[in-house]
């Protein structure tokens, strides 16, 4: 049963393709009809085939495009402080400046790394701010991580010194003050 609804359904769609010869009349109401089935007085009209254009062909779809983790940053560079820096006996912050090409991605963030480990949360500034650091020997270094943790870049890490007085030395004491001279009595 199936296979006879199949080809009675195919059998009406090829019949208006083969119907080629049109009518045209004017009706008793002045109306002006066009039919497949002849009528006396009706004319009939050479329909030519319906122009047709073929598809253009569409193209494969492009390859996907890279993911994020194909981008790496060309140049990770800290900035300041210079390699083998030292800072001896300052009191103000030590900050650390960094370079990137290209600029920061919108998604990306910027983790400060210092003596190898992470030194706050990620990111979107390229300067860091390092307070009171104890003296003693220090390594900075800076990886940039995509929006999905991934790193894309990284800096060579820079070798930096701060040299303080011990706690432990005696505060120097101050020099004297000379002794002011006596004033002079008048004669």
């Amino acid at each position: 049963m199936p296979r006879l609804a199949l080809v009675l359904i195919a059998l009406l769609s090829v019949q208006p393709a083969l119907a080629v010869t049109v009518y045209k009349y004017v009706d008793e109401n002045g109306n002006v009809v066009f039919t497949d089935e002849p009528r006396k007085g009706a004319e009939v009209l050479d329909v030519q085939p319906v122009p047709t254009v073929p598809a253009i062909p569409v193209p494969p779809p492009a390859a996907a495009p890279a993911k994020q983790a194909d981008f790496r940053y060309n140049k990770v560079v800290i900035v300041s402080p210079e390699d083998q820096k030292n800072f001896i006996n300052e009191v103000e912050p030590i900050v650390v400046q960094v370079a990137l090409s290209p600029a920061l991605r919108k998604d990306d963030n910027v983790q400060l790394l210092l003596n190898g480990a992470a030194h706050g949360a990620p990111g979107k500034s390229t300067t860091f701010t390092l307070e009171q650091l104890d003296r003693g020997e220090y390594q900075a270094a800076v990886k940039i991580l995509d929006k999905d943790g991934q790193e894309v870049g990284a800096s060579s890490a820079v070798q930096f010194f701060v040299k303080r007085h011990s706690k432990l030395m005696p505060k120097p004491t101050p020099p004297a003050k000379p002794a002011k001279p006596a004033a002079k009595t008048g004669s």
